[in-house]
């Protein structure tokens, strides 16, 4: 079945699915011209041994053609918000063998997790996850150590983590690391990633991180530093970026403003702990660049070139403030900055643009969905739905 037929059989508008090449050397298929989410997520949800792209209520095959709806809704208007779809993950939450998907939707509403009903036909029954997830950028990765993966937000005014329940329909079950505070709906940046080096992963913020005990506590113990002067960006990230053995910090610093920096972990004055020194990657207009561009609510830090270093993959969320935001009418960028080490613990990145018409939603993924071996990106926003082929 073609694109337009399948799109016409779900009750959905969309068009013929545009494929361009780009000077990057990436193929742009734009699988959807219409809003549908901020989020995406990657799988085989037919089990046809081809990976698929769930954006919103519907997943497409990377052809373009719908292979059905997970639930019943039709396009959003740009004038708004993709309310019920802001972040998608894929996962296999019943153990049945077939991948289902948890949404997290609009920052303090509810998440649920829709059920594969087997080859991604039929409706997808919906099971509650949390009843407020805030923060604008939740996590979905493993925090305890048991193999399987949490959602780090915040709720109630704590922030912390949501652990699958009981059984696979029950209610995660949420522990806090932190008292009662300023984690509010709509608070910027969020990451998780082992900072101090003793193997257990840590949780990061814009005004500094949280070091994960050695037993279960619901205060972990917090270590102040503001990741840049904004109100805070999207997806931090802690790796070594300068291959001298310790995990420093990647972060947008505005995810409605301008900035991307990296920030080197060093030795704190005295001893005894340690602190960051900023390292400017892009700022704003006129920086030395040559592409500046704005609203970097979405980030993926991930090995792009196949050179062993992971790069940095982001872009401009186009209307994120609804065009209220600086730079709001610029081109909608897609960016991989690549990641270069010099002698003497030298960094660079060399910034290759993908494309100037897509950029990124709230979250998207980097992933290898033709299984050629390389890495491609996919995106969903308001400009629509695109799979980005590495060749």
């Amino acid at each position: 079945m073609r694109p337009v037929a399948a799109c016409l059989l779900a009750g959905l508008a969309c068009s013929i699915p545009e494929r361009d090449s780009t000077d990057s050397g990436f193929v742009k298929h734009r699988l959807d011209t219409a809003y549908r989410t901020e989020g995406v997520a990657v799988a085989d949800f037919d089990q046809d041994g081809a990976l698929d792209i769930a954006a919103g209520p519907v997943w497409y095959r990377t052809d373009g053609e719908i292979g059905g709806k997970i639930w019943d809704r039709g396009a959003w208007s740009v004038q708004g918000y993709a309310l019920d779809s802001f972040m998608m993950f894929a996962d296999d939450f019943n153990a049945d063998g077939w991948s289902d998907v948890l949404v997290v939707a609009f920052p303090g509403t509810p998440a649920f997790w829709y059920e594969n009903p087997g080859g991604g036909v039929g409706t997808w029954a919906r099971h509650a996850v949390l009843t407020a997830v805030d923060m604008e950028a939740p996590r979905y990765v493993d925090v305890d150590g048991d193999g399987v993966r949490d959602l780090v937000c915040a709720t109630g005014g704590q922030l912390g983590y949501a652990s699958r329940g009981a059984t696979p329909t029950a209610p995660w079950t949420f522990q806090p690391i932190t008292p009662p505070g300023p984690w509010s709906t709509f608070v910027h940046g969020l990451g998780v990633g082992d900072v101090n080096g003793d193997g257990r992963v840590d949780v990061l913020t814009v005004a500094g991180w949280f070091a994960q005990p050695v037993t279960p506590s619901p205060a972990w113990t917090f270590h102040p530093f503001v990741f840049g002067p904004g109100v805070g960006g999207a997806q931090m990230f802690a790796f070594d970026v300068d291959g001298d053995g310790d995990a420093d910090i990647v972060t947008s610093l505005d995810a409605h403003g301008y900035g991307l920096s990296w920030f080197e972990q060093v030795a704190a004055q005295g001893g005894g702990g340690i602190t960051f020194v900023e390292h400017s990657i892009m700022g704003g207009p006129g920086g030395p660049l040559g592409i500046e561009f704005s609203q970097l609510h979405g980030v993926v830090v991930e090995d792009v070139d196949g050179d062993g270093l992971k790069d940095i993959v982001t872009g401009k969320t186009y209307f994120a403030h609804l065009g209220t935001d600086p730079g709001a009418n610029d081109p909608a960028r897609l960016v991989v900055f690549l990641l270069r080490r010099g002698r003497g613990g030298s960094v660079e990145f060399k910034q290759v643009e993908l494309d100037s018409d897509s950029g990124v939603g709230r979250a998207f993924e980097v992933v290898d969905v033709d299984g050629d071996g390389d890495r491609d990106v996919v995106t969903a926003n308001k400009k629509g739905v695109f799979w980005f082929e590495a060749k």
